[in-house]
C-alpha cells in the first residue's frame, strides 16, 4: 500500500495533475455556490472561495504542488470522507431508515478527498515537506488574523484556520499567503451590510462592531498587501522575461 501511494504522482503525468487540478477548483466553486439565491449570501460564499482559489493557482504557477493540493484539501475537501462514513453507517435502526442521504455532490466530494490525500502523501513521502522559515513582514498580518480569530471564534478555529496559512507561508509565496488570509475576513463588509438590510442591527452587540471594525481594519491591511504582492509578482515576472 505504501509503494502504491509513493507511486501514485508517477502514475499520472503531469500534465494531468494540473488539468485534474482546475476541475477540483471548478467543482469547489460550484460545491460553495450552489443554492445561493440570495445577492449577499452568493458573493458572501464567492468571495472567500475565490481567494483561496487564486492562491491555489498562485501556488502551482510556483510549483508548490503539494501545498497547493494541500490548501484545496484543508480548506475544501478535507471533510467528505468523514462525511461520507457518518452517511452509509447513519441507518437508525427504529425508524429503519438512513439520517443522511448520499448525494452527487458527496460522492464527487469524497472522490475529490480520496485523491487529494493520495496525491498529498504520495509527494509527500518522496519529496519530503521542504518547509523554511524565513521571516517575513507578513508575520504581523498572520498575527492579527489569529487573534481576529481566537476573540471571534475560539482558539480551535483559530489554529484550525491558520494552519494551512502558515505551511504556505513556510514555502515562500506571500501573495498565496495575503489571498488566503484575506479570505478569512473578506465577507464581513457584506456581513454588515446583510444586518443593516434585514434589520436586526438593533439585535447586535458592541462586541459585533467592534470585531467587524477589526475586521475591516485587516482587510485594508491585507488588500495593500495583496496589490503590493501582486506589484512585486508582475516585476520579477518582467525580470525574467
Amino acid at each position: 500500500m505504501i509503494s502504491l501511494i509513493k507511486n501514485f504522482r508517477k502514475m499520472i503525468p503531469k500534465q494531468f495533475q494540473v488539468i485534474i487540478l482546475a476541475f477540483i477548483a471548478v467543482l469547489a466553486l460550484i460545491l460553495r455556490l450552489e443554492g445561493e439565491t440570495d445577492v449577499l449570501d452568493f458573493f458572501k460564499a464567492l468571495l472567500p472561495i475565490a481567494l483561496v482559489l487564486f492562491a491555489v493557482y498562485v501556488l502551482e504557477s510556483r510549483e508548490k504542488t503539494v501545498v497547493s493540493h494541500l490548501v484545496l484539501f484543508l480548506f475544501v475537501f478535507g471533510d467528505y470522507l468523514g462525511t461520507f462514513i457518518r452517511t452509509i453507517f447513519s441507518y437508525n435502526l427504529n425508524t429503519n431508515t438512513f439520517v443522511l442521504t448520499i448525494t452527487w455532490q458527496l460522492i464527487l466530494g469524497l472522490v475529490v478527498c480520496v485523491y487529494l490525500i493520495f496525491i498529498i502523501l504520495s509527494y509527500l513521502l518522496t519529496e519530503g515537506a521542504q518547509l523554511k522559515y524565513t521571516k517575513s513582514h507578513l508575520l504581523f498580518p498572520m498575527i492579527l488574523v489569529f487573534i481576529y480569530l481566537y476573540i471571534r471564534f475560539g482558539i480551535s478555529t483559530a489554529m484550525i484556520t491558520l494552519i494551512p496559512i502558515i505551511i504556505v507561508y513556510f514555502v515562500k509565496v506571500p501573495l498565496a499567503v495575503v489571498s488566503l488570509l484575506l479570505s478569512v475576513v473578506i465577507v464581513t463588509p457584506l456581513d454588515m451590510l446583510d444586518v443593516l438590510l434585514s434589520g436586526v442591527a438593533g439585535f447586535t452587540t458592541i462586541f459585533y462592531w467592534l470585531i467587524s471594525l477589526f475586521a475591516f481594519y485587516l482587510i485594508y491591511l491585507l488588500v495593500k498587501e495583496l496589490l503590493s504582492s501582486v506589484h512585486e509578482k508582475h516585476i520579477e515576472e518582467n525580470k525574467n522575461e
